[in-house]
């Protein structure tokens, strides 16, 4: 994979059909990176392995998606206190059933 990415050019990070896009993106950018590594690590200890929707275990298998609480469309930022680590399934239910607080 290359090291640098384009956008899609029609991807628009203040349209929430986007969000799933750009949620994939980072979780790219942060496995390529040590810094990105660690604050994956230190997620996945704070939810003791658990997905934080349904709460089952994670693993290699079932995979895991990151998950901003606070959508980047609606101002939320890459902080780790903003950051969820969901299963894969999860995390597409969660945004079919849209943006709550």
């Amino acid at each position: 994979m290359d090291r640098y990415v384009k956008v899609k050019s029609d991807a628009n990070p203040y349209d929430p059909a986007y969000e799933s896009y750009f949620d994939k993106r980072l979780q790219w950018r942060m496995s390529e990176s040590i810094a990105g590594r660690a604050k994956l690590s230190r997620l996945w200890k704070k939810q003791e392995g658990r997905c934080a929707e349904c709460a089952e275990r994670m693993t290699s298998e079932t995979g895991w998606h990151i998950h901003h609480v606070i959508w980047r469309t609606f101002g939320g930022t890459d902080d780790q206190s903003n950051l969820q680590l969901l299963h894969p399934t999860c995390h597409v239910q969660l945004h079919a059933r849209g943006w709550r607080v």
